[in-house]
């Protein structure tokens, strides 16, 4: 199953070496993506969906809550409400790790981290938080995956911009991460 994405990557351009490291937000989030993936879109009807998920979580790993409404599968990653302050604390807390661990990463000119917020519900009202973080850390930019936009911060700028990206683009960046997973 897939609890997290990792991948490193070195890149140059106009003459300038920079490093990229990705980071999934959140393991809760990954093996319900990794659930959705392996039963949901393939013909299998609700219920047989909801017995097969229910089986093989004998170890209690999903947290979540699957259920079927009318034959068609819902997955949540939750149980109940959804906490919309978990994102935003989720990625403030995978910057601060990625920051300490970089002592142990190649240091090029440039150094940015790369992260799925797991969620499209980040707002201008979470982003002094997440700024302050990125300020205080190593990396040089910082891009954050929302699923439906990118949010790229850059220590020139000091501020995020938002951009909309294709949702064909971001699952080809989302799957080309797991291609690449360390």
């Amino acid at each position: 199953m897939i609890l997290s994405k990792r991948t490193s990557q070195i890149y140059k351009a106009k003459n300038t070496v920079w490093g990229l490291r990705s980071s999934a937000q959140c393991p809760r989030e990954g093996l319900t993506r990794s659930l959705v993936q392996q039963y949901f879109g393939k013909g299998i009807p609700g219920e047989e969906i909801v017995k097969e998920v229910i089986k093989n979580n004998e170890k209690g790993k999903f947290k979540g809550c699957v259920t079927s409404i009318d034959g068609v599968a819902v997955i949540s990653s939750t149980k109940g409400f959804h906490d919309g302050a978990l994102h935003k604390k989720l990625i403030v807390e995978t910057i601060v790790k990625k920051a300490r661990k970089f002592q142990k990463y190649k240091h090029f000119e440039t150094n940015g981290l790369y992260c799925f917020a797991e969620t499209g519900m980040l707002n201008e009202t979470d982003y002094p938080d997440i700024i302050k973080v990125c300020q205080e850390s190593p990396f040089t930019i910082v891009i954050i995956n929302c699923i439906d936009s990118i949010l790229y911060w850059n220590v020139c700028a000091n501020a995020f911009k938002q951009y909309e990206i294709p949702l064909e683009i971001l699952k080809g960046w989302n799957q080309k991460a797991l291609q690449n997973e360390m």
